[in-house]
């Protein structure tokens, strides 16, 4: 009796002896934090290692193909070629979170990202980034990466130090002794409750509430988030899809504790990821959201959006190409015309784009006000892209094809414009070939897109063109009715034939046979070409042909063209205004010249009142419309003026 006794006390003594080991009297173990998705504040983040710290010392520099990682504002636009992280200031945490990343794959004006403060950005020139896995992962997958620069961000800074930290920092990455005497960390999640912080399912106020033993090295707490209401989930759709639309609408995919799908009954006009692009006639898009919460329980929110729409290409079409001073287009520009071709982008031999400087000029001084004014934008391909070279290989006439998609759908072009303009003899069923396979894949990625292509006037060039079978493949041809001629004094545009010389004695003012649009109308209608499909050009500047004197035989010589070509102001300039021209109009061709009166120089070209006679035209007899070659030849928007005017529906 009395042995158990003893063994009774001993169990009894143990189990207070064990008792009384309390975390006091264990050696202090390490409490890491599992922030489940969170976000540290500032003052805990910078208890943490950064992955990487970098000093920025340039702001706003577009210089070409600068290395150096640059901090834009919110309002510039372009950066096509840029690899783009969009951050903005989150007072809660008090530091900038990345909330979408962009490597170099369209400008600033085709991304659809959320509201942002700034952007960090880099030529995709720069070496670093295929080096450096944290830039690797800040510019093409940075969403959630948080930013501390050493100094508040404003447009007087020089240089700025900037240190980068992981979206999704370990437990191990914060760690406290389970003896500190501080509070627990509060952790951040936008759109999230902080409930507190659980050991499983225990919920810790204090360190001192952890308990432990001698074989514990490390304790993890777990913080726990609640979601917010239905009611404020509306609230946010509500202040996020506008009635009206006229950019890219944020459509959140995920809300505190919910999921949201989204599908759009115009795709084309709003995706379902919110990406914009204006309607090709009136339209409502509705927007469907289908909400799942943490309980799988299913809501549909629905919301109807009006958005603008592109110009009706009701004839008669004024259309024209921009190559020079894009920089100073003004609103008459976009008010006059319903189509602007832009140029050029090139293509090398297997049909890819070796050249897109042009795209630069069209972010900055054309898209903006061509949304506003909602004008039909074409990107143009060059003349001396390698045509033949394409066109000769099914393969790459395909990869041609597939890249001028790509260009519509990553800039925000509403089509292509062919400028192939001189196919040799044989190369006819090649190019109706190609315009087939480029046809059908700009339609079948938008079927309101446009294919154009640019043909010579007259009857030599539209034999080349097979366009019996390609006119099926064509939205629109620009005929090319100028410089058809630059020699033998003949006009280079008439709107006529004429019989003979206007002017006899010094041999100027003919039309060559065929050479003027009255000529060109009844060839391109012989290959099936409707007139509602020609929009027929006008010359924005001056042909000049010049001759001598041969002393010798007492005779002139031919009329021979001499470069470069008159600009419309220096015909005002230095023509018009000149006592030794003599300005002449010819009412049966249709079009003005100018002579010198020592009958050394003839200029060729067109002026207000041969654009006037063009338009009447063009609207008497149903064609498509006017171009002109082009914007840069008259930036004083005289022409231009003729042209709206005389050309209005």
């Amino acid at each position: 009796m009395k042995k158990l006794t003893l063994t009774i006390c001993l169990m009894l003594l143990t189990l207070l002896l064990i008792s009384c080991t309390t975390n006091d009297t264990l050696e202090p173990v390490d409490i890491q934090f599992d922030i489940n998705g969170g976000y540290w504040s500032k003052e805990d983040l910078e208890k943490t290692d950064a992955l990487l710290s970098i000093e920025i010392v340039e702001f706003d520099n577009y210089l070409g193909s600068n290395t150096d990682i640059t901090l834009f504002k919110p309002n510039d636009m372009g950066l096509r070629w840029y690899y783009k992280a969009f951050i903005r200031y989150e007072a809660d945490l008090n530091t900038y979170v990345v909330l979408a990343s962009d490597p170099y794959t369209a400008g600033l004006e085709h991304l659809n990202v959320p509201e942002y403060d700034y952007i960090l950005a880099v030529h995709f020139h720069n070496p670093d980034i295929e080096s450096s896995p944290t830039l690797n992962k800040l510019f093409t997958d940075g969403v959630g990466m948080q930013l501390i620069f050493d100094e508040a961000l404003d447009d007087e800074l020089t240089s700025v130090n900037l240190e980068i930290y992981t979206a999704t920092p370990s437990p191990s990455s914060y760690v406290l002794k389970s003896n500190a005497k501080q509070p627990l960390p509060i952790p951040v999640l936008p759109n999230f409750d902080f409930v507190g912080w659980y050991l499983d399912d225990e919920k810790i106020e204090q360190l001192s509430d952890i308990t432990y033993t001698k074989e514990d090295t490390v304790k993890t707490l777990t913080a726990k988030w609640e979601s917010y209401s239905l009611e404020s989930l509306d609230e946010l759709l509500d202040s996020l899809i506008p009635s009206h639309a006229t950019e890219n609408i944020t459509l959140p995919t995920t809300y505190s504790g919910y999921t949201l799908q989204w599908s759009s009954s115009h795709p084309l006009v709003i995706s379902s990821n919110g990406k914009f692009n204006y309607a090709y006639e009136p339209t409502i898009v509705t927007l469907t959201a289908t909400i799942t919460n943490l309980e799988h329980q299913v809501i549909t929110r629905t919301y109807n959006i009006t958005v603008p729409h592109k110009k009706p290409l009701n004839r008669p079409i004024a259309s024209g190409y921009i190559w020079r001073n894009y920089n100073t287009v003004d609103d008459r520009f976009f008010q006059t015309l319903d189509i602007i071709n832009t140029a050029f982008l090139t293509a090398d031999a297997n049909g890819n784009f070796s050249s897109t400087t042009a795209l630069n000029d069209i972010y900055d001084y054309i898209f903006p006000k061509a949304k506003i004014h909602g004008n039909w934008v074409v990107f143009s391909i060059a003349p001396e892209s390698k045509w033949s070279d394409i066109a000769i290989s099914a393969t790459k006439i395909e990869n041609f094809a597939n890249n001028i998609v790509d260009i519509i759908n990553t800039h925000g072009f509403d089509g292509v414009d062919i400028d192939w303009e001189t196919p040799r003899s044989g190369e006819q069923v090649r190019y109706s070939n190609m315009m087939k396979v480029i046809y059908e894949k700009v339609k079948a990625n938008n079927p309101n897109h446009l294919v154009t292509t640019a043909i010579t006037g007259g009857m030599w060039q539209p034999p080349m063109y097979n366009l019996s079978v390609s006119n099926a493949y064509l939205d629109y041809i620009n005929v090319m009715t100028y410089s058809m001629s630059s020699s033998a004094g003949s006009y280079q545009n008439a709107l006529y034939n004429r019989s003979g010389f206007h002017n006899p004695e010094s041999r100027v003012g003919q039309t060559p046979t065929s050479v003027s649009i009255d000529a060109s109308v009844p060839i391109f209608n012989s290959y099936g070409v409707p007139n509602s499909k020609l929009i027929f050009g006008l010359a924005f500047y001056g042909v000049r042909q010049a001759r001598t004197f041969n002393t010798s035989t007492e005779a002139w010589g031919p009329w021979t063209a001499t470069s470069p070509s008159a600009h419309y102001p220096e015909i005002i300039a230095s023509y018009l205004n000149n006592p030794d021209y003599q300005y002449y109009f010819d009412d049966e061709a249709g079009v003005p010249y100018l002579l010198k009166k020592d009958g050394t120089v003839f200029l060729s070209y067109d002026d207000p009142k041969s654009i006037r006679l063009k338009a009447e035209y063009v609207k008497e007899n149903n064609l498509g419309g006017l171009m002109f070659w082009e914007y840069g030849t008259d930036p004083t928007g005289t022409l231009l003026e003729a042209m709206r005017t005389h050309l209005s529906k």
